[in-house]
């Protein structure tokens, strides 16, 4: 058996999954994996961060600590959307790939009602059951995949408002120097858009 995305196939429908992914595909799926639960973990180690520094005493607050934390937490973000890009590219190679396996399936039924072989339809009953399992682990990776994009998009909505309380605890908090960054802040976003 092999397993993947935490789910058992058989060593034929693993062969078969894997054969439908370009490179391109199985890259992106490997970056997802290995990136998404390390994007994680940034997050809420950045979390813990601000909710520290941010907590003490507004004379305490300290301008640098701050606007580098700003800049840490808008990193993470950038880097964690960027993410969501492996993400697509998975999701529609196995959207893809259950078109393509709902079609030879249709091909396969269609032939089993014309007159061919014994011995060809047991190749065709074998060659179904083959999709199957595939069509079948597909249907679970994609739930997987998108319960895990789902989760850390909702994640990364949190932490973007955290990083944008941040924003305005520096503005309001760390005198006229965080009053100017914050103003520069706001012009270089208004320059971008």
């Amino acid at each position: 058996m092999i397993a993947i995305a935490g789910v058992a196939l058989s060593a034929i429908g693993g062969a078969l999954y894997e054969k439908y992914f370009s490179d391109k595909e199985k890259r992106a799926k490997k970056k997802w994996q290995e990136n998404r639960i390390e994007f994680e973990k940034y997050i809420s180690e950045q979390e813990v961060e601000i909710s520290r520094y941010t907590s003490r005493v507004n004379s305490e607050l300290d301008f640098h600590t701050l606007t580098n934390m700003h800049f840490t937490s808008m990193k993470i973000a950038d880097q964690a959307y960027n993410l969501f890009d492996y993400s697509k590219i998975y999701l529609d190679a196995m959207n893809r790939n259950l078109k393509t396996t709902s079609e030879r399936k249709q091909k396969i039924l269609l032939l089993f009602k014309s007159k061919i072989k014994y011995s060809k339809k047991l190749k065709l009953t074998e060659e179904l059951k083959e999709i199957d399992e595939m069509r079948n682990q597909l249907f679970k990776d994609k739930d997987v995949l998108n319960s895990q994009t789902n989760s850390l998009k909702t994640r990364l909505r949190s932490f973007n408002k955290r990083t944008s309380s941040l924003k305005y605890k520096i503005r309001d908090n760390c005198g006229e120097k965080g009053k100017d960054w914050y103003n520069r802040l706001e012009q270089r976003k208004k320059y971008r858009n």
